[in-house]
């Protein structure tokens, strides 16, 4: 039997999920691991039951291990084409994936890179660039032409010889009438209906779709609009929308940077770039120290700071933010909050420890800031799965990304102040600091089952970190971890 060229996903979440699914069905490629350049942390972590690998820095070594290709399990238009070119300099080629249950006709010309997920149809005489998606249930009609990493999103449907340009993002269940042009590096919202032309770089949302803004606004006038000969047409589709965001100068303060770079790919991505601020906790000390030289990353005192908060923004997010923001911030400005838990279950402190010993449920909420502990009217929320082998980090990588999905799904309707929150119908419980510290002192004396043992090692097992202990009989610390590992 010949042997199967062996081949790396780069990405390391939920649509390299998607990849190494659709590649496992193909039976072509050997998958030998992930990369994942945003979390250095995670190198040496299963991921679908394969290594995460590292980062970039693996390129060099790839093919002296036998690895000849790579696919991406990236949803950031952009990003992918960016890394393409780094992996086609290594030495790479790439891997093309097409699920079984997709029809796509013989003389499609599918490009390098590129993705067919279950569901999907493409029709004859298409052309489709490299590192493009055309994602679940989609369905490209006759002669269409997308051009290098168009994203085609889940259930959006294209009429036939639509023409779309490099990088742009149809969003889940949009509709794309025939003859349709749409220009590079813009961005349709879901749902949307496009019955006119769309120049580049501008977000488009609606029934029938409009302009919401455009996705750079440097230079804007001077932009070519090759696309539509209709003056009153050009008008309004250059009309700026900005005067309909109820937030136009939201300042992020996080402690959590593979949550900052992910959050500002997402904004880059939605076009809200040039609004956002960001900041971080004095007491950061690896913030400190990192990022001292970066004038548009500072450290904020939510207290000491508050005057010139209040005078310099209209909208607070905490994004992993380890200070508790004061009832002088959050009853003078809309604060939200993006928080690592199901709330109201195991509000405070490290939701996913305690969802391990007592069982509540654990996820990811957006929630509007009041002057409680994680409290406040839910925005929107997603329940993560919480199972036997679980340890405390690989139960909040989970929650990670379920709140990268929340802040894309909602920043839109945030920004625009639409959504709708709901009070949580009960209080819930919370844990602090001292909770966490008391079930790290181990009682060598205490009785229980050995299930409840291996959940209270588990729930206190995070990586390289020293969390439980026991003292010997001098006195000494004894650091105590668990690995399990499913069959």
């Amino acid at each position: 039997m010949p042997t199967k060229p062996k081949l790396v996903i780069w990405g390391a979440s939920g649509h390299a999920l998607v990849i190494a699914d659709i590649l496992r069905q193909q039976k072509e490629f050997e998958i030998v691991g992930f990369l994942d350049d945003v979390n250095a942390g995670r190198k040496g972590e299963l991921f679908d039951g394969l290594p995460v690998l590292g980062g970039r820095e693996q390129l060099p070594d790839l093919k002296a291990r036998g690895v000849s290709h790579v696919i991406f399990g990236i949803g950031d238009n952009q990003t992918r084409l960016r890394l393409g070119a780094m992996a086609e300099s290594a030495g790479l080629q790439f891997a093309t994936a097409i699920h079984p249950a997709t029809t796509v006709a013989a003389n499609v010309v599918l490009g390098a890179g590129s993705v067919v997920a279950a569901g999907a149809i493409i029709n004859p005489a298409c052309r489709l660039g490299r590192h493009c998606i055309v994602n679940t249930g989609a369905t490209v009609d006759h002669e269409c032409q997308l051009g290098d990493g168009v994203h085609i999103g889940p259930g959006a449907h294209l009429g036939g010889r639509v023409e779309i340009g490099d990088s742009t993002w149809i969003g889940i269940g949009a509709i794309i009438r025939d003859r349709i042009q749409i220009g590079s590096h813009s961005f349709v919202g879901a749902g949307a209906l496009v019955i006119k032309n769309v120049p580049e770089k501008l977000m488009v949302y609606g029934v029938p779709a409009r302009v919401a803004r455009p996705l750079n606004l440097t230079n804007f006038s001077e932009h070519n609009f090759r696309m539509g000969s209709n003056s009153v047409e050009k008008a309004s589709l250059c009309y700026n929308m900005k005067s309909e965001l109820k937030f136009k100068k939201p300042l992020v303060i996080t402690d959590n940077r593979y949550l900052l770079d992910r959050f500002k790919d997402i904004v880059d991505e939605q076009g809200f770039s040039e609004l956002f601020t960001y900041g971080y906790s004095p007491s950061n000390k690896t913030f400190v120290s990192t990022f001292t030289e970066e004038a548009d990353f500072r450290p904020i005192n939510v207290k000491a700071d508050l005057s010139r908060i209040l005078t310099a923004h209209d909208l607070v997010i905490s994004l992993h933010c380890k200070q508790i923001f004061p009832p002088e911030l959050v009853n003078s400005l809309k604060c939200i909050n993006i928080h690592p838990g199901l709330n109201p279950n195991n509000r405070g402190w490290f939701p996913q420890v305690f969802s391990i010993i007592n069982k509540l449920p654990l996820g990811a909420t957006i929630h509007e800031i009041d002057e409680c502990l994680d409290h406040g009217p839910v925005i929107d929320q997603e329940e993560v799965s919480v199972f036997a082998w679980d340890t405390s980090l690989s139960a909040y990588n989970r929650v990670l990304e379920a709140e990268l999905r929340l802040i894309r799904k909602n920043l839109t309707s945030i920004l625009t102040g639409a959504y709708v929150a709901k009070s949580p119908q009960m209080e819930g419980n919370v844990n602090l600091a001292a909770d966490f510290k008391k079930i790290c002192n181990l009682n060598l004396a205490q009785t229980g089952t050995l299930g409840e043992f291996i959940d209270l090692l588990r729930a206190t097992t995070h990586g390289t970190y020293r969390n439980a202990y026991f003292h010997d009989v001098s006195g000494k610390k004894v650091f105590v971890t668990i690995n399990l590992e499913p069959e």
